[in-house]
This record gives structure tokens, C-alpha cells and sequence, in this order.
């Protein structure tokens, strides 16, 4: 029997509770660089950016998972029963009145945490775990590992996104850059 030894993944770090981490891909980039020699003399062809697929695992809120499935990458998100909730800094609120920003952060902090409870009374009280989970805030962690092509990914990290989901962008671009800094740079 063979033993497999586990990866631990280079977590980087995404407003302070998620995080994004390369986990493989299919070519690496001194790969793709062979079969740019091979098939294209050593030119750049953007047609390469859709040869790799990589998998990159991420703990992310629900409305950052969500925002995946307009581009064609898929996810596979990991069952927990440890419940989690993205809370806006006051500084993320921006009213424009300090005062009023700790108001709504602690009303989305209470709001949330009372959803978060009332799953699991529904659940203990014989409810179906389905409709239980109904009521989550989208607000919620999950760790899931998306996988797409090097030209899916770029093209999710260049879309126009609200500043709650820009800091995922910017880290999954950072981890892109990392793993096949040729490729990123060549495409923008």
C-alpha cells in the first residue's frame, strides 16, 4: 500500500478569516512553456491559457462562491458544521459617520448571529437540514475548491466586482502570478 503524503497549502490570507491556496494544475508553467516551444516556436498564443486547469481552494463567503458560476469555473464546497459569517469592518461600512457605522456593524453582527443559531434549533426540533439551512446569510464561510482554466481565472480576476469580492480577486491574481508569472503578465 502506498502512503500519500499530505501538501500542507500556502495559505494567503483574504479579510482575515478566508483565505485562497493553490492546490495543483494540470501543466505547470515551465510545462506550458514546452508546449509553446513545440507547438508555436516559442511565441506566446493566448490559445495556452486554456490548456492548464488548476485548482485553487478557497474559504470564502457564500456571495464570493457565488460569483464563480458566472465564469466557467466549478466548485466543489467542503460540508461543515461549524458555521462562520463575513462582519464588515466599520471602515468597510463608510456612511460617512463613525457613529452610525458601529451601529450597523453591530446590528449586521447580531442579525447575523441570530441566523446563524436558528439552523440548528430548526434542525434539533426535527426539521429538515435543507430547509434549515434556508435562512443562512450569504454572509457565510465556506471552504471550497474551485477549478477552471489559466484563461477562466484571469478572466474572473479582470471583472468589475463590488469591494467586498476585490480582495479575492486581487489574492487569486496574486496566486496565479506566482505559480505562471509569464502567462499573467503576457495576458494583461
Amino acid at each position: 500500500m502506498q502512503t500519500v503524503k499530505s501538501k500542507t497549502l500556502a495559505k494567503n490570507s483574504v479579510d482575515g478569516n478566508g483565505y485562497v491556496a493553490f492546490m495543483n494544475s494540470s501543466l505547470s508553467c515551465d510545462e506550458l512553456k514546452e508546449v509553446q516551444r513545440s507547438f508555436y516556436r516559442g511565441e506566446y498564443n493566448s490559445k495556452l491559457l486554456r490548456l492548464s486547469t488548476i485548482h485553487l481552494e478557497i474559504k470564502c463567503p457564500i456571495y464570493v462562491r457565488l460569483a464563480f458560476g458566472e465564469h466557467d469555473l466549478s466548485t466543489l464546497t467542503q460540508q461543515t458544521n461549524r458555521l462562520e459569517a463575513f462582519i464588515p469592518s466599520i471602515d468597510m461600512i463608510n456612511s460617512g459617520n463613525t457613529t452610525t457605522d458601529a451601529e450597523i456593524q453591530e446590528s449586521i453582527q447580531q442579525n447575523t448571529e441570530a441566523l446563524l443559531i436558528s439552523p440548528k434549533g430548526y434542525r434539533m426540533d426535527g426539521c429538515d437540514t435543507f430547509i434549515a439551512n434556508t435562512i443562512l446569510p450569504i454572509s457565510v464561510y465556506n471552504t471550497t475548491i474551485v477549478t477552471g482554466s489559466l484563461f477562466d481565472w484571469l478572466e474572473f480576476c479582470d471583472k468589475q466586482a463590488p469591494s467586498n469580492i476585490k480582495p479575492y480577486l486581487e489574492t487569486i491574481h496574486k496566486v496565479l502570478s506566482v505559480e505562471f508569472g509569464y502567462y499573467v503578465e503576457k495576458r494583461n
